[in-house]
C-alpha cells in the first residue's frame, strides 16, 4: 500500500492552500472518492480496548496543591486546540499506556506536582493501531506511526517529504489520516510515543468514553 503519499501529496495542497486548513481536512476526510485504499486497510490494525484497559494523563499544577484536579479537568482543554491527531474545535482525549509514558509526554519539569488520572474505557473501544508490528518498518502504516510519534523539532526529512514552516503544518497529515479514521466509525488511534522508549499513546475521539476511575497527587 502506498497511501502515505496520498497523504502527503494532499499536505503539500493543504500547506500551499489559501483556505483554513481545518476545514479543508475535515472535507478531504468524509470524501467516499478519495483514500480508498486506505479505508480498506484500516480494519487490518484494529485494537480492542476493554473495560479492563487501564490508561493515564497527568497534568501539572502551578504550585503546590491540596487536592488533585477535579475529573473534568482531566479531560483535556474545552476548546480541544490542534494536535497531533486532532484540528481545531474537533473532541479528543490523549492519554498513555502508563505513567511513566504520560509523564514524559508532558515534559514534565523536576520537583513539580501532578495529578495522574487512571482511566478505564466504558465500552469495547475499537481502535485502529498504526504502532509497528513485525515485518512493518516499510509499510505505510509504519510511515503514519512515524509523523504522528517524531518529535515535532526533529529536523528530519525522510518522513517528511515536505519541510513543514511551523508545528501546525508538521501535523497535517497526521490529522487528516485521523480525520479520515474518525470518519470511518473508530474510536480513536493507538500510535508509538514520540518521547518514551517503548511507550504508546492514544487519542480517543470521545472524551467522555472513558471513566476517570482514579485521581491521585505526585510530584515528579
Amino acid at each position: 500500500m502506498d497511501f502515505d503519499f496520498d497523504l502527503v501529496t494532499i499536505e503539500y495542497d493543504l500547506i500551499n492552500s489559501a483556505g483554513r486548513p481545518a476545514d479543508e481536512i475535515r472535507q478531504i476526510a468524509i470524501d467516499e472518492t478519495k483514500f480508498d485504499r486506505l479505508r480498506q486497510e484500516l480494519p487490518k490494525h484494529v485494537l480492542e480496548l476493554s473495560s479492563n484497559t487501564l490508561l493515564f494523563r497527568v497534568r501539572e499544577h502551578p504550585g503546590v496543591p491540596t487536592e488533585p484536579w477535579p475529573g473534568h479537568g482531566m479531560r483535556g482543554h474545552p476548546d480541544f486546540p490542534w494536535a497531533r491527531a486532532n484540528v481545531d474545535g474537533q473532541p479528543v482525549i490523549y492519554c498513555a499506556d502508563s505513567t511513566e509514558t504520560a509523564f514524559d509526554e508532558v515534559r514534565a519539569k523536576q520537583r513539580a506536582w501532578f495529578t495522574i488520572a487512571a482511566l478505564r474505557p466504558r465500552r469495547l473501544l475499537k481502535l485502529v493501531s498504526v504502532v509497528g508490528r513485525p515485518g512493518d518498518a516499510e509499510s505505510s502504516v509504519a510511515l503514519i506511526d512515524g509523523w504522528m510519534s517524531r518529535p515535532v523539532n526533529d529536523g528530519t526529512r525522510v518522513l517528511r517529504p515536505y519541510p513543514a514552516a511551523n508545528e501546525q503544518e508538521y501535523y497535517y497529515a497526521s490529522q487528516l489520516f485521523s480525520c479520515i479514521v474518525r470518519a470511518a466509525g473508530y474510536d480513536g488511534i493507538r500510535f508509538t510515543s514520540s518521547v518514551h522508549e517503548g511507550g504508546t499513546t492514544f487519542a480517543l475521539f470521545d472524551p467522555y468514553c472513558v471513566d476517570i476511575v482514579d485521581l491521585r497527587l505526585g510530584q515528579t
